[in-house]
Formats: C-alpha cells, structure tokens, sequence
C-alpha cells in the first residue's frame, strides 16, 4: 500500500512538472527556482526507485530507516518489482521529457508588450528596413514608441506591407463606435506615414497562393552598416511565436517575396475616386458651345476663363437653366424654337472620353469607389443620368444643381465626405480647374490634376500608376 500512495504522489508530481512547464512557457515568465525544485524531487526518486535494480545489500543487513523500504519491496516483488519501476519510470521520464521539450521553447511564446520591445531593440540600429505589420495598429502602442520612432526617421529608407483598411459597416463620420474609432485611427497613421514619405502599401485582396504565409506574418527585415537581419513573429492567440530562421539565403527569399508583392500592392489609404466632368470624364469645350450658337444660330457671347469652373452659379445650382444664361449673357429674348435648339445643341457639347471610361472601370473593379463631381446644370444632369453613367457599374453621382452646392466652395467638400462616409484623406479628387483643386487641398483631400483636353490620357495612368492605384502596364 505505501509504494501505491509513493507511486501516485511521484506521478502526481511529474505531472504538476508537466504542466508547469507548459503554463509558464507560453506565458514566458518561468519560475527556475520552482521547476529545479520539482525536477530534483523527481529525480531523486526515481534513483531512490531504481536502486534495488542496480545495487546488492549483503546478507544479512538490517533496514534500518524508512529509505530502505524499496530493497523489502524489491526482495518481496522480484522480478514483478524490477517491471513495475521500470514502467513507471519509463512514463515518467516522458513526461519530464516533454516538460523540457517545452522549457526548451519558453523564448519563442511572448506577449504584445515583449515583442513591441523586441523589436524597439532590433530596428534601433537600422538603416534601411522593411515592416511587415497587418494593421499596424501596434505602432500606436506606448511600447511600440521606439519603433515607431525610427521608422518616421528612416522615411523613404522603410518600406512597409499592411492589410488592407476595410470601412466598417454602417460607417458614419459623425457616430463612431469603438471600431469606427480604430479604423479612423488606422487611416490617420497610414496617412501620417505616406505623408512622411514612408513607402507603405496594402497588400491587394487578390494574392497568388505563394505569397499567402507573408500576410500572417509580423516582422521586420533590417539593413544595417555591415549587415542584413531578420526578425519574424506569427500570432497565435493572444500570443506571439518567434520564426528561427536558421538557414540564411532565407533573408534573400524573403526580401524578393516581399518586393514582388510590393510591386502589385494597393494604395493604403485612398478608397474613393472623385471625378469632374468636363475636362477630365467627357471631351468638349465651353468654346465649343458658344461657337456652334455663333455658327449655328447667329448668337455670339462672350467667354470668360472663370466659365470653366462655374458658368454660372444659379444655373448649376439649378435654379435656372442654360436658355435663361444666354438670354442674359447676348441681351436677347429667345423664341421657344431657339430655346429649345440651345438645349439641344448644350446637351451635345461634352461627351464621355472613351479611354478616361476605361481607366475609371479598371479603378472600380479595383476596389476604389467612383463618384462624379460635377458643377452641372439639371437638363445635361438628366441626360447624362440616361445615357452614359451605365457605362460605369456602381459608380454615383454628386452634381452642384441635386446637393445644392459648387466647387470650390469649401462646403461641397464636407457635403461629399458626409455623404459618402469617407474622410478627406482618403478621397482622391481628378479635376482639371486651379480654383477646385486649391480649394480640395485646403479640405485635405488628395488631389490630381489632369485636363482631357490638353493632356494625354496615358499620362493620368501613369499618375494612378504612380499612386498604386492602377496596375502598372509594360510599356509605363
């Protein structure tokens, strides 16, 4: 009976040895004192144990303590006492073996903070490095400072791959729950980094198979003075896992798997595509118009340069329309028949660019959102609701004479953003007009000017290219 209770306590204690490990591994912080206390019980008795398998007593000794009970139960059990030790010792070196097994690997498991300090250490003398970071949303964490730090001093010098921001449901800039706070606070930080010049990109939604593993991973790879290393962590529940890299062309793999990714990854932070009309979207020209009612009808009105950003404010406020503006602009009285031969002749003016159309459908299947921002009358807004916008699957509307607003004015920026649930810095506004593009960096949204009708289109793709926001062709 008393080897029974010493059999099961030990066991018991393998066990405890067992577990300890494993518990305190994973959390990294391991008690040396408490796991040498109970690894020292363990094998003093199993040599306690074993010992009447591998040492005589003379004849006719006498026990005299309680140590010499396992040579009475060696002489009562014999060979039954020789296996039943050795399977017990057998099962309970497994256990301590797997014990060390996982004391072996306690470094590896490391918390959120353990990591962010990891890697303030190992960025700290970098002069080149390149982040790979999910949402990188870590970088705003107190003990993430340092790393953040270098990577605002490296600039140009850091590349980073991050996923994707994606909007949150019912997203609505003036009502945000603590997930619209993040998401927020995530746009924010890449736009920050792109500010400072960093080169941080998303990695796109659709990705060859072999790249699959990089998006699951959290790590840096640094360019020091003489030097290339690496650092990788995966997660794994609400802990980290170290990545040992022992083979070292490991590095060059890496690096090129993650420089062609790079090369197709998508802009981090632009998600809406704001697009004029006239002079970017559709080909034609004021001038065209007031020619062809010389021509055409004998009326002759002068052209101002201010015309190109807003003809005329009641008339895109649709307050009036276009046969009222040139009955003021000639002094004349206009027949029904004249009017009606104007309104034709307006509505020919501006025509979709088919190339432009081109770009924008790329865009949209992209993954960008594509709304036309137009100061435009309500007659060409009705016919260009029916015959063209088709053309482009999704995209939405956001024209002076229905929102009661124009261009430049700072109120159709905030008006768009509301709207549309965007925040400025992620709206990329095309236009073709100083005044609309002054007025669209003031909001701080991003700006790109191109005019269709002094422009090539390739060069507004080069610029999206430029952006990240297109694939670049083999010919840019």
């Amino acid at each position: 009976m008393e080897i029974l209770v010493l059999f099961i306590v030990f066991i018991f204690l393998a066990f405890i040895f067992y577990g300890i490990t494993s518990f305190f591994s994973k959390k990294a912080k391991l008690s040396n004192a408490l796991l040498s206390l109970v690894f020292s019980l363990l094998v003093m008795f199993l040599a306690w144990l074993d010992v009447p398998c591998i040492i005589s007593l003379p004849e006719g000794y006498e026990y005299k303590n309680k140590m010499d009970i396992v040579f009475k139960w060696y002489e009562a059990g014999g060979i039954v006492y020789v296996l039943v030790a050795n399977i017990i010792l057998f099962g309970i070196v497994l256990l301590i073996c797997e014990g060390l097994k996982r004391l072996e690997n306690k470094e590896i498991f490391l918390k959120k903070k353990d990591v962010c300090k990891e890697f303030n250490q190992f960025s700290k003398d970098a002069t080149a490095l390149i982040v790979i970071g999910k949402d990188l949303d870590f970088l705003l964490d107190s003990n993430c400072e340092e790393q953040y730090k270098k990577i605002k001093a490296l600039k140009g010098e850091c590349t980073i791959l991050c996923q994707e921001l994606i909007k949150p449901t019912n997203f609505k800039l003036d009502n945000r729950d603590e997930v619209s706070e993040k998401y927020c606070r995530l746009v924010k930080l890449y736009n920050d980094l792109l500010e400072l010049k960093v080169d941080i990109k998303c990695f796109p939604s659709k990705l060859d198979e072999k790249y699959e593993n990089l998006k699951k991973m959290l790590g840096q790879i640094k360019e020091t003075s003489n030097s290339t290393e690496i650092k990788i962590v995966t997660k794994e529940k609400k802990n980290f896992k170290n990545i040992d890299f022992q083979y070292r062309p490991i590095e060059n793999i890496l690096k090129n798997l993650i420089k062609e990714v790079h090369s197709i990854a998508k802009n981090p932070i632009i998600k809406c595509i704001a697009v004029d009309i006239a002079g970017v979207a559709f080909n034609g020209k004021l001038d065209d118009f007031y020619k062809r009612l010389s021509d055409e009808m004998k009326i002759n009105v002068s052209n101002v340069a201010e015309e190109r950003v807003n003809l005329n404010e009641e008339l895109s406020l649709g307050k009036i329309d276009i046969t009222k503006v040139i009955e003021r602009k000639a002094g004349i009285k206009l027949t029904n028949l004249e009017k009606t031969k104007i309104i034709d002749i307006w509505k020919t003016i501006w025509t979709p660019n088919k190339e432009i159309f081109e770009i924008l459908k790329e865009l949209g299947n992209n993954g960008y959102e594509i709304i036309f921002m137009s100061n435009l009358d309500s007659i060409n807004a009705n016919h260009y609701k029916i015959n063209y916008f088709i053309e482009i699957p999704k995209c939405q509307l956001f024209f002076s004479c229905e929102e009661g607003v124009c261009k430049p004015d700072a109120e159709s920026f905030k008006k768009f953003e509301a709207k549309y649930s965007f925040l400025p810095s992620q709206i990329l506004l095309i236009d073709d007009q100083n005044d609309v593009i002054t007025g669209a960096t003031k909001a701080t949204w991003k700006t790109l000017k191109f005019d269709v009708t002094t422009m090539k289109v390739e060069e507004l793709r080069k610029k999206l290219e430029n952006l990240s926001l297109l694939d670049k062709t083999n010919n840019s």
